[in-house]
């Protein structure tokens, strides 16, 4: 029986409790463990925790989720496979499941979980309330003329946000000096802190900062723009969005 796993697959988790019963025609009889292995407060720790808590009511058992962090989400992970196979340890995962063998960290895939997918959120390029970059164009220009010297976070090696700003980096010709960090909230706290000048997550993650003014968001990283509460946000993909005017600036 393969373990059994939330797997949050490009950018969320969801329940494979589904497949845990494994037989058991009483299960459950005690309390399970959820292990969300990036940083708290972001995406695959806030849904981890939503989506436990609701299937905690189903079950009428509780479900503990813990945070298990470290080498881009593969602590967590390997924590999870030295579990017995029972239905009681679920995990929940972002898209670096797909992306940890790939750069060596483990030599797994994501078929040793029995894993369901919930959803995401698109990705934004954003910089801090007070940074001189007040459109796409401008941070492009200046990372063009100084390459490497800007310093930007997508959280974890290998993860979606770091491979999108990779791509970014190669859409735009530019160069950052990227920043690893165990999570997207944590690289959210290094812009706001001063630590880095640009950062890469979702914009779900994003959307408390955005909201109170202390992020602004620059170009979505998806093909279209994007409503966000009634403002457009360009899509870095459109290059005649990141020619913006004040009317298109989100403050």
């Amino acid at each position: 029986m393969k373990k059994i796993s939330l797997v949050l697959l490009i950018a969320f988790v969801a329940a494979g409790f589904l497949f845990a019963k494994g037989g058991q025609e009483n299960y459950p009889v005690r309390d399970i463990t959820t292990i969300a292995i990036m940083a708290p407060g972001g995406g695959t720790d806030a849904v981890a925790r939503i989506l436990s808590a609701e299937i905690s009511k189903q079950l009428k058992v509780n479900i503990n989720v813990i945070n298990v962090t470290g080498a881009s989400g593969t602590v967590g992970m390997k924590e999870v496979l030295g579990k017995p196979a029972d239905g009681y340890t679920l995990v929940g995962i972002p898209e670096t499941v797909c992306t940890t063998a790939v750069m060596g960290y483990w030599e797994n895939s994501v078929d040793v979980f029995d894993y369901y997918i919930l959803g995401g959120s698109p990705e934004v390029i954003s910089v801090p309330e007070n940074s001189p970059y007040t459109t796409l164009d401008s941070l492009i220009a200046a990372a063009k003329k100084a390459p490497g010297a800007i310093k930007a976070a997508a959280a974890a090696n290998g993860g979606i946000h770091q491979i999108n700003l990779a791509a970014f980096e190669k859409g735009s010709g530019t160069k950052f000096n990227y920043n690893p960090y165990e999570g997207s909230i944590p690289s959210q706290n290094a812009a706001l802190a001063g630590e880095v000048e640009v950062v890469v997550t979702t914009v779900a993650e994003q959307a408390p900062q955005i909201r109170a003014g202390k992020l602004r968001p620059l170009a979505m990283l998806i093909p279209t723009e994007f409503n966000f509460g009634g403002k457009m946000i360009p899509s870095a993909l459109d290059r005649k969005s990141t020619r913006l005017n004040s009317s298109h600036r989100i403050r």
